[in-house]
């Protein structure tokens, strides 16, 4: 996988994380908490999970430990949030040299053990972890009555396609 490819990825990414929060902010505070299934349980759990599980692929990415810490209970900041932790990932792989995918990352998983990773390897654990999630957020959704936003990459793609 190319730097490009894999910076058209995180693009995808960032179109559908934001094609499904506008699709949440519909569903107000009190359903962004209530019990609907899924992994996480709930809209809000969900949402956070998503986010802290990027950003600590992205800390990891860049050498660091991933930080702790709650993710905000409010939908704006989270959001706000999020678009910052992704837009530190984005300049992170922006910056590396072209032969980043053959690039191996070494880190500590969330139980202690040394792991070693491709970075392409990662960002398509990243891509397909938010794709699994986004599908539970789209159930949550239509169990409250709302229509998700589409979020296929290939919708991306053609809609990249027309503004070419």
């Amino acid at each position: 996988m190319t730097k490009t490819e894999i910076l058209r990825l995180l693009a995808a990414m960032d179109w559908s994380r934001e094609r499904m929060f506008d699709s949440v902010q519909g569903a107000g505070e009190e359903a962004l908490r209530r019990p609907l299934g899924g992994s996480f349980g709930s809209l809000q759990a969900t949402l956070a999970h998503m986010f802290w599980a990027e950003r600590t692929w992205a800390q990891r990415l860049a050498g660091a430990a991933p930080a702790g810490g709650a993710a905000p209970e409010d939908l704006a900041g989270l959001r706000a949030e999020w678009a910052a932790s992704a837009a530190a990932l984005r300049n992170w792989v922006t910056a590396q040299p072209p032969d980043l995918s053959e690039r191996v990352v070494r880190y500590r998983n969330t139980k202690g053990q040394e792991n070693a990773t491709p970075v392409a390897d990662i960002i398509l654990q990243v891509f397909h972890h938010q794709a699994y999630h986004r599908g539970q957020i789209a159930h949550m959704l239509r169990q409250l009555g709302l229509q998700p936003a589409a979020t296929d990459y290939i919708a991306f793609f053609r809609e990249q396609q027309s503004k070419a």
